[in-house]
């Protein structure tokens, strides 16, 4: 948990813990800093679901391929 909250941190996702597990800004489909703090990481199933653009389920390796593609092209 703590590996994906640095995670986050590092590709500007600005992330809480939460009683689910992590809370973050939605850096899967925008910008840092321009998100809504609406991508949640579920530490029971060790997956992200976003709960706006992307509406999907998605595990670590797929969240840095979407912000690599949104910060780097």
């Amino acid at each position: 948990l703590e590996n994906v909250f640095e995670l986050l941190q590092e590709l500007g996702g600005e992330p809480e813990y939460s009683s689910f597990g992590i809370l973050a800004a939605t850096i899967c489909h925008n910008p840092p800093g321009e998100g809504s703090r609406k991508l949640y990481f579920y530490e029971n199933s060790m997956l992200f679901r976003c709960y706006t653009g992307c509406d999907s389920y998605f595990d670590f390796f797929e969240l840095v391929i979407k912000v690599a593609e949104i910060q780097w092209g």
